[in-house]
């Protein structure tokens, strides 16, 4: 239970700062996936090609000119509220357990967000009686940001989008981003994430956030990445450390690109995209 599980540790005495600091702090975060989710969904409402370019040399320009404005806007966040390498939980803990760790959470995750998504599915059929297809608007709308093809036949595009696109690009960078909205409502929150209520909200705050950020992905994409969110959160505030997160979501990336190799291969017709 995340309530006995160990808590973060407190900043740094001499790293603390003003609350009005953390709070500038924890809005410029919060609005860094908002922004770009928004936008990124009113540009690509009238498009058809996927999100992403589809040969690798752009997706890399693409994915670094992504990591400059995150490493910008997060340094923005970080210069008004000093945190410490602690109070970002940056240390890796142990040898080789967060990699296993990692690995085993991303299949949980996997696990709980197939269980939660059968489960919405079969309370809408029960509802409407089968007449609402839930289960096609829950589906994370992966092939508006992926060229599927392009997976199948560019063997270097599938490489990239499973090493540096999942594990730096999205998992890094999006964990660290978790890592400062956590550390936001640690410092401003009374009793900080010490308090279960306290843990519960940052969590599911920055979880929303997090969703929201991928309205590209439809509100099925919103949905799903909302409570991938959730369970990354858990994890960080669990382990006290951003890396079996990071791990755990770059696995979590690598596994959905695996699978959408699969069916745009072997069944592209479930695919638009592929076609």
């Amino acid at each position: 239970m995340l309530e006995s599980a160990p808590l973060p540790p407190p900043p740094p005495a001499q790293t603390q700062s003003a609350r009005w600091r953390w709070a500038i702090h924890l809005l410029v975060l919060s609005a860094y996936p908002l922004v770009l989710g928004i936008v990124a969904a009113i540009q690509h409402a009238d498009q058809s090609t996927p999100m992403l370019p589809s040969r690798v040399g752009p997706l890399l320009a693409a994915m670094s000119l992504e990591m400059l404005l995150f490493c910008f806007v997060f340094a923005v966040a970080v210069s008004i509220s000093r945190p410490g390498w602690d109070t970002l939980w940056l240390r890796w803990k142990g040898r080789l357990q967060p990699l296993v760790r990692g690995f085993l959470y991303s299949i949980a995750l996997r696990a709980l967000l197939a269980v939660l998504m059968i489960t919405i599915a079969g309370a809408a059929m029960v509802a409407t009686g089968g007449r609402d297809k839930i289960a096609d608007k829950l589906r994370p709308e992966t092939e508006e940001l992926v060229d599927a093809k392009a997976l199948v036949d560019n063997p270097a595009y599938l490489a990239l989008n499973l090493t540096l696109v999942s594990f730096v690009f999205a998992g890094f960078r999006e964990e660290l981003w978790r890592a400062g909205m956590l550390a936001g409502f640690n410092a401003l929150l009374p009793g900080g994430l010490a308090q279960p209520a306290g843990r519960w909200l940052a969590i599911g705050f920055t979880a929303v956030v997090f969703g929201l950020g991928h309205l590209p992905q439809g509100w099925g994409g919103v949905l799903m990445t909302g409570a991938l969110g959730f369970g990354l959160g858990v994890i960080i505030v669990r382990q006290r450390s951003i890396w079996d997160a990071v791990l755990a979501h770059g696995f979590f990336n690598a596994t959905t690109f695996v699978l959408l190799y699969g069916l745009a291969r072997f069944r592209p017709d479930l695919i638009p995209a592929a076609h």
